[in-house]
């Protein structure tokens, strides 16, 4: 299906105004959120054609699931204010269910990849022009001072940019010097961020796709250099000045955490919500206490506002095991859609894909993710991959 400029070019300012915290941001209606609503729902207009055919894909068919079993959560959910944050959710999910219903061939995916790929880096721009950053040796990038700016929601921004910036890379010879300054720019925004989970995502998928993408013999070779590439990153990050007061003394306080010791505020906190959330679970296992019930209980006992920093406690907490095994029922969908793709015909968007998803899924210990539009986004296009290589559209050599 050739889909009309006009769909890609509200994509793009959608996606743009999306990842920005400062448009998107709930506090500024009629500037941020209004805008990002009124570009969802000309994608919407844009798309509806498409999708009067009824015939749902994979994903939508999940969002359809999910959105609907939230829905009713919210009736017994203990949090009263679970409709406003319900919506707020919801209608980012809708916005990519008319979406996916555009990608019907690996072309258009990889045209979706590149309007992101320019919407993270307006973001990443406009984070290095207009948050404050203060001392980067003592304060993270947005995270310390700028309270709408989120220095882990930053930097793992910046980790998909560095994933799609890295798939070009490999696919396609022209422009080369461009792509590595992408890889570059990325790069260095997430480090500046301070986030351990984004220098978990840079080094571990970057030797990890070294190691897929060799062949034969090679392999042991890319497997040594993959360990020394890990070891080189770890070194860098704890000896070089600027790079161990941003994010060293982070790695620092977490491995101290891990050994029982004083890991900081943030370490403290962070095992205190997944043994509280614990409890919370057990109260209502099968169901849950309902949507966005975590920030209620949590508060009750704390006096905290906050979520659980951890997407399984989240999804636990709020809508019991049922809820956790329908919303990673599609990651689970495209980890074994995309296992041969990416280890036996060496499908190079495949790798990138897999590689990316099952990181993210163990990341998820560490943030919650189910409502960031990133997330919801990267599924969309992911799922659709899978599926299209389901349905065995014969890859091309520019989509390998």
């Amino acid at each position: 299906m050739k889909n009309n400029p006009i769909f890609y070019i509200f994509l793009f300012l959608w996606l743009t105004v999306s990842y920005n915290s400062q448009f998107a941001d709930m506090s500024m209606p009629i500037i941020g959120f209004g805008i990002n609503v009124l570009l969802g729902a000309s994608l919407m207009a844009i798309t509806f054609p498409s999708v009067l055919k009824f015939r749902l894909n994979i994903y939508q068919k999940w969002i359809l699931i999910i959105c609907l079993y939230w829905v009713a959560s919210a009736s017994w959910s203990v949090n009263p204010e679970a409709s406003d944050f319900l919506f707020s959710v919801v209608i980012s999910y809708m916005f990519c269910f008319f979406t996916s219903s555009q990608l019907s061939t690996k072309n258009d995916i990889g045209i979706v990849l590149k309007t992101e790929l320019i919407a993270l880096f307006l973001c990443g721009f406009y984070v290095l022009l207009f948050v404050n950053t203060g001392d980067l040796s003592e304060e993270r990038l947005g995270g310390d001072t700028d309270g709408l700016w989120n220095a882990n929601d930053i930097g793992l921004k910046m980790s998909v940019g560095y994933a799609i910036s890295v798939y070009f890379l490999l696919r396609e010879r022209a422009n080369r010097p461009l792509q590595y300054g992408l890889i570059l720019f990325f790069i260095v925004v997430s480090l500046l961020s301070g986030s351990r989970k984004v220098i978990i995502i840079l080094t571990v998928f970057t030797a990890l796709l070294m190691i897929i993408r060799s062949k034969g013999q090679k392999k042991i070779l890319y497997v040594a250099f993959a360990i020394l590439f890990l070891g080189a990153s770890f070194f860098a990050i704890m000896n070089i000045p600027v790079l161990y007061g941003i994010l060293g003394r982070r790695i620092d306080l977490m491995i101290a955490g891990l050994h029982g010791e004083d890991g900081g505020h943030s370490m403290i906190l962070r095992a205190q919500m997944i043994s509280e959330g614990v409890m919370f679970w057990l109260q209502k296992p099968i169901f849950g206490n309902g949507f966005n019930s975590f920030y209620t209980l949590f508060y009750n006992i704390t006096g905290l506002e906050t979520y659980s920093h951890n997407n399984f406690i989240e999804l636990l907490v709020n809508t019991g095991v049922v809820g956790l095994l329908l919303y990673y029922s599609l990651t689970f969908y495209i980890l074994k859609g995309l296992w041969k793709p990416a280890f036996h015909n060496k499908d190079t968007l495949a790798q990138v894909l897999f590689l990316y998803s099952i990181i993210s899924f163990v990341l998820d210990y560490a943030v919650v993710s189910y409502p960031s539009i990133p997330t919801i986004f990267r599924l969309m296009y992911t799922a659709r991959y899978c599926q299209l290589l389901k349905e065995g559209e014969t890859l091309s050599p520019r989509t390998r």
